[in-house]
Formats: structure tokens, sequence, C-alpha cells
């Protein structure tokens, strides 16, 4: 936990402390705020050396005091306060004012959101050292063991190419936001940008969740404490901290928590477009989902299924296979002889459509297994690169329609995305859709992470823990 220093400077605290205190300095770095009030509490042991920094704030400007009102509170000192559009007055010391108030004093806000926003800045100083719009004469931080971490691919390969990076100031740019995660989302994009799609070195991680801690200029709509995700503009997500674009950020509703968007970002909004747009899928369809039930296969299954269609869905195991079902899909085969089985299923028929999330191994018999004027669409490569198909193949296989689309074209705008996260989020209020986190890695343990995902081991979305 961070820790504030009320009263007394650096250096005769330094003095003071203990080999043991020493070392915990180096994740709990101090700032050193001298405010004019304390010398009249300087009796009070409470508030002379270290006290964590909620615990401080509670005491320098309890909750009741941070919005309106003259305050009789004998911290304040004297009556040094700021105004906002209303003119309400704002009893916060001098420090306090100049380092939280530019930015969280704005009219309407609410108390909580305010200590929130007050409390978000404080960390993201100690811990990163950002530095503040607001006057900081009063101000003086000890930025030498502020340290943040983050995840970096330094040449591409495996999942052991995630290397842990220490020692990096981010500041937002123009447009953009600041964010503390508190989750991120594995994904398949991911091991495509690892494995070479990207130049290195780059930041890794596309996907995330957590909290806004500072905004760039221009910024609007978006408040200091409050609850966003994104799976796009985002790139470098595996870190503590995390520069998102603005347009691409989501603000998240209270009743949506941070597993379950990050569960329903990426996946969810592919689940969204794949079945509205690239096919709309509609009653009496026939669907053929690969890899059922995977993360974005158990979220096309139920969608599919509550459009009214019929899923057939594949897996790789009878384990797997129950999940399918108990996500709706009426038939699951194996991936051994799903195109048989599809056509006995549909009287020789086969499928309206096939989303095929594993590529080349299952793309030749996806040929055999969709009906005429049928649509495949290929939406990821588990097993490796489909090969380069002969038009003349659509034709003679029944004018069949191919696609391979990206969610980077479905979440061009702003209005896109949240129109799509809008849908998602009520499908998962009213029941329709369910998100199944498949398992948990802790930041630290990202290339594990990434050796389940891409071992075809798993089931639902996987989520690292920052």
């Amino acid at each position: 936990m961070p820790y504030i220093c009320l009263g007394k400077g650096r250096q005769s605290l330094a003095a003071r402390r203990t080999r043991t205190q020493r070392r915990r300095s180096l994740q709990h770095p101090r700032v050193h705020i001298p405010h004019p009030f304390v010398e009249q509490r300087r009796s009070d042991s409470s508030l002379v050396g270290e006290v964590p920094v909620e615990s401080a704030l509670a005491d320098l400007c309890p909750p009741s005091q941070l919005v309106h009102g003259q305050s009789s509170h004998a911290l304040v000192g004297e009556q040094l306060c700021r105004r906002v559009e209303d003119a309400t007055p704002i009893p916060l010391s001098v420090g306090a004012q100049r380092l939280f108030w530019s930015r969280y004093g704005k009219k309407g806000s609410s108390e909580s959101g305010l200590r929130s926003g007050m409390l978000a800045h404080i960390r993201t100083i100690v811990r990163i050292g950002i530095r503040t719009k607001a006057p900081r004469a009063d101000i003086d931080i000890d930025f030498e063991e502020a340290t943040m971490t983050f995840i970096k691919v330094e040449q591409h390969g495996g999942p052991e190419a995630y290397v842990r990076v220490d020692n990096e100031e981010l500041v937002p740019a123009e447009g953009q936001i600041l964010v503390e995660l508190s989750v991120s989302g594995v994904n398949f994009l991911d091991v495509v940008q690892r494995r070479k799609a990207l130049p290195t070195p780059f930041r890794a991680g596309v996907e995330g969740v957590g909290t806004v801690v500072s905004t760039g200029d221009g910024v609007t709509g978006f408040e200091v404490g409050s609850r966003v995700g994104w799976m796009a503009g985002g790139q470098g997500s595996f870190s503590q901290f995390a520069l998102v674009q603005a347009d691409k950020a989501v603000p998240l509703p209270d009743d949506i928590d941070d597993e379950t968007a990050v569960a329903a970002l990426m996946q969810g909004i592919t689940a969204h477009y794949l079945t509205t747009d690239t096919h709309p899928v509609t009653s009496g369809d026939v669907v053929l989902i690969h890899a059922a039930a995977g993360g974005l296969g158990q979220l096309l299954t139920q969608v599919a299924v509550f459009k009214g269609a019929t899923v057939i869905g594949t897996t790789s195991s009878a384990e797997k296979a129950e999940i399918a079902r108990a996500n709706g899909a009426s038939h699951v085969f194996g991936y051994e002889d799903f195109a048989e089985k599809t056509l006995e299923v549909t009287d020789g028929i086969g499928a309206s459509v096939i989303y095929d999330g594993v590529g080349a191994t299952t793309f030749d018999d996806d040929l055999k297994a969709v009906r005429t004027r049928g649509t495949i669409v290929v939406v990821g490569n588990a097993s490796g690169p489909v090969d380069p198909v002969d038009v003349n193949t659509l034709n003679t296989s029944g004018s069949l329609f191919l696609t391979r689309p990206t969610v980077a074209d479905h979440v061009r705008t702003a209005d896109e995305i949240r129109g799509r996260t809008d849908e998602i989020f009520a499908w998962i209020r009213s029941g329709d859709l369910k998100v199944s986190i498949g398992a948990r890695y802790p930041i630290a343990e990202v290339a594990d992470a990434f050796t389940a995902l891409e071992s075809r081991a798993t089931t639902g979305k996987i989520v690292l823990e920052h």
C-alpha cells in the first residue's frame, strides 16, 4: 500500500527507518505533503510519520467535508477554499487543493466520486510518477522508487517471449485516458501479434478493464475514478497501467463486474458482429460452431440459440461436449467426422453458416458440411492458418460464401462500439447470455496463461488478474 508522510521531511524520516522499513520502501514509495495545518496538530502522533493513504485522507479530509459547507475541523487550519462554477466552497487544505482540485473539483462532482478520484490519483503519483497539472509548490514527491510493471514482447516466439519490464512512466496524450487495470483478457489476437503480426519490441495485451486515473486533453465523457473497458485502442494492457484511446473505451455499468466485462468485450463483440453482420442468424438456421466450448464458442452458441437457430458444435473431448450442450447446442461432434454427421442430422442439407475458429485442420471438411449457398466464416486459426483458396472451389462446392472478418472493422467508431456493448450487456442482464471464466492467472504468470490457451485445453475466457 502507498504511504503519505505527514509533517516530516524525507531526510528526518529516512534517518529513523529500520532496515526492514528501507526494504519495504522499495515497494511502497512515500509522498511528502507538508500541509500548513500539520503544525497545528504536531502533538498528535497519529499524524506524524507514516500512515496509509486512505487513513490519511479520511483524517485530513473527512468525506463530509469534501464537497460543500464550511468546515470547523481543526485540520483545515485556515479558510483556503476554491470554488467551482456553481460557487460551492470546497474546504480542502492547500496541498490537497493543489494536488486534486484542478482535476476532480468539477461541477456536479459527487462526494464519493471526488474522494475516489483523489485516492486514485495519489496512488498513481506514488506508483508511476505522473506529474499533475496542478501547481506543485508545496508538494515534494520522491519518484526515485516509484515504478510500474508491464509485459513486453522483445522477440517473436512462443509464450516464453513475454518478459516483465519495470520503470516506465505513462502520461496520457490528447484523446487518451490512463487506466489502472484490474483484469485483462487473454486472446488469440495476442498470439498472432506475438508470433509476427507486430514489429518488436511492443507492449503486450489488447483487452482490459480498470479505473480511470487520469485524462488527456480533449477527453470528455470519462471521469477519474470511473470504470472502463476496451478491446481495441489500448495496446499494452498486460500492465499495471495502460493508455487507452478514449473513443475506443467503453464506460462500464455498475451491474457488470470487471470479469464479466472483460469476458464480454473482445469475444462478446465478436459474437455480436458475427451473428448480426457477417451472417445475420435467424430462426430456422442451422449453425455449426467449431471449438464450441471455448470462450467465443460458448457465446456464439448462446446467441445463435436465443435467435432461434439450431446449433451444432464441435469439441475435442467429452467434457467439452457437455459444456457445449449446457450452452444450448443440439448436437455435438468430434472433429474427425463432423462433416458427415452434420449432413446426417440435417437430412443431407448441411449448415446454413459455419463459424470456424480452428482453421487449417477443419476448413476442407467445412466445404462438405455447409449447405448450398451457405456461408463459411473463418474467425481464427488455432490449428494454423487456412491455405490459400482457389475461388473456383466455392463454385463447385455449391455457390458458397467465404469470409475472413476481423473485429477491428466492426468497431470503427465510438457509437458502433457502444451500440454493440449496450446490446451485449442487455443480453447479460436478461439472462440470455452468460459468460464463462475458464481460468484465472496472476499477470506474472502470463506465459502459463498462453500456454494453456494455445494447447486448446481450456474452456471459457482466460483472465489475467492485476
